[in-house]
């Protein structure tokens, strides 16, 4: 099992890299620098790819070595996947050679024993690296390999350059990964990447159209504890923030930061979730608040100019001032969507989720220094997850009582109690052995749409305002579609009423 950290850098930082005091002080021995040429194999149709595996053959000097690797899990950057590889006398691979591995797996062999397939092998990317290694050891013992490498990967006539770290842990605990990325970033500016050579290299033969990632279905194994079960939780919220940041750092979409946004909340409910057994340390949940601030303003601008406006010059045509008005937040909305991609783009962000992966490897890097191994009782996810949804559901109850209210703030903490209920129901959806009834869940997704609906208005409200002072000349504009927004409202608060004791019954 390989395990590694992925940081990417500018390549004018590589000479400071070079010269930081910190590989001195841990470096046990530098290797002479090396050039490595890998060529990736798989057949015209991606039989290897369709099945979650890679195949190379790396020259280094005058040694051809061949590497079958599976996919495998990115989190916060760490990589975590099987890996097998064995010396090949010529350029082409020799899969006799990797089935006759004492550990390969079984299914492994079948799939590299599928009829046709050594013989449908074919070049279709290939690598050139300037790698230069230093292994280290940390003060606690652990061992790494840390490996800067330079170059290039090529598909035909197309190129894309790499600049890069690979953090591989040799011994030791995966957070000490975290730790050293930590440190080197004080210093250098890095990026943490979930995307290997290969990936580049196969979106070159076949460019992927990037689209906004959504949540995915969470499936925790039979009878897995609590602990094991929220890092698989936890995991999968940080995959739906990064998998969107391509689309944020593009500026151009705003379902993507709406898609980060929604990881992010599922990500705050996760670590809320284990706050009183396992806490992180209040520097992440400080950076947290700071990036759903940054992407909350931005969304809820994009949604005054590409929602809620458009929908009332759909309703009023003859109200042509509109079209001004949401001209002159768009070009708001537009700014904003650009501050989120610097934020995205900044050392804090990156520093979050350096602190992030370290602390789900149970290290608290914000320390520095070693402390004993958050442990969350070793329970059966089953009653863990019973407990949890309970609780939640009481939450819901108790805030649903002073819906009668009609008050803005009884709505806004009703919808986010409902918003957890849901979130924490779809994390442990897989270990319920009641799940919620399809028609409670679709009135609580009715509630939650009308609940968001109330929430856009009063932040529409808000920002009409502040348009009306930056802009005067949309103030008139400003001030009927506040108008007519107020009383579209008063109508959705006595639907969400509505909708709450449809709930009630059926709950």
């Amino acid at each position: 099992m390989e395990t590694e950290l992925k940081l990417l850098l500018a390549a004018a930082d590589v000479a400071a890299l070079r010269r930081h005091p910190l590989l001195a002080k841990l470096a046990v021995r530098r290797e002479p620098a090396q050039s490595l040429v890998s060529t990736y194999y798989d057949t015209p149709d991606l039989y290897l790819k369709q099945h979650g595996y890679v195949l190379r053959v790396r020259q280094k000097g005058q040694q051809r070595i061949q590497t079958l690797k599976h996919d495998g899990i990115a989190s916060a950057g760490l990589y975590q996947r099987a890996e097998w590889e064995c010396p090949v006398s010529t350029a082409e691979p020799d899969l006799s050679l990797l089935r006759a591995m004492p550990a390969m797996r079984k299914k492994v062999v079948r799939m590299l024993s599928a009829a046709g397939l050594a013989e449908n092998l074919t070049p279709i990317f290939s690598t050139k690296i300037r790698r230069t290694i230093w292994q280290l050891d940390t003060a606690r013992g652990d061992q790494i390999e840390f490996a800067l490498d330079q170059g290039q990967v090529e598909c035909g006539t197309d190129k894309h350059e790499i600049s890069e770290i690979e953090l591989e842990l040799k011994s030791g605990q995966p957070g000490a990964l975290f730790e050293l990325a930590l440190n080197l970033h004080d210093t250098i500016a890095l990026r943490v990447s979930t995307t290997s050579k290969s990936d580049r290299g196969f979106d070159l033969l076949a460019p992927r159209a990037l689209t906004p990632v959504k949540t995915t279905a969470i499936v925790l194994p039979a009878n897995c504890t609590a602990e094991d079960g929220m890092r698989i939780i936890i995991g999968n919220c940080l995959a739906q923030i990064q998998d969107n940041e391509a689309g944020v750092l593009q500026g151009r979409d705003p379902e993507y930061i709406h898609q980060m946004r929604i990881g992010l909340r599922r990500l705050r409910l996760a670590l809320e979730l284990l706050h009183d057994i396992a806490p992180c340390n209040p520097e992440i949940a400080e950076s947290l608040e700071w990036l759903a601030a940054r992407l909350g303003m931005a969304r809820n601008w994009d949604v005054l100019a590409f929602d809620i406006l458009p929908g009332m010059a759909q309703e009023m045509p003859a109200e042509t001032e509109l079209q001004t008005l949401q001209s002159a937040a768009i070009t708001v909305a537009d700014r904003q969507r650009h501050s989120a991609a610097i934020t995205i783009s900044s050392a804090r962000y990156s520093q979050l989720l350096l602190r992030l992966g370290g602390w789900l490897q149970g290290l608290d890097v914000a320390q520095s220094s070693p402390t004993e191994q958050q442990k969350i009782p070793s329970v059966p996810m089953k009653k863990f997850s019973s407990q949890i949804l309970v609780h939640y559901r009481k939450k819901l109850k108790q805030r649903g009582k002073n819906l009668a209210m009609q008050d803005i703030s009884a709505h806004h903490h009703l919808r986010i109690a409902a918003k957890k209920l849901r979130y924490a129901s779809e994390f442990f959806q897989s270990r319920q052995s009641a799940p919620t009834t399809s028609a409670s869940a679709e009135a609580l997704n009715q509630l939650l749409h009308i609940l968001g609906r109330i929430n856009d208005v009063a932040c529409a409200g808000e920002l009409l305002r502040h348009l009306a002072e930056v802009a005067p000349e949309t103030a008139p504009s400003a001030g009927f579609a506040r108008g007519y927004l107020i009383g579209g409202a008063e109508k959705d608060a006595r639907e969400a009423r509505r909708i709450w004791q449809q709930l009630v019954r059926q709950s």
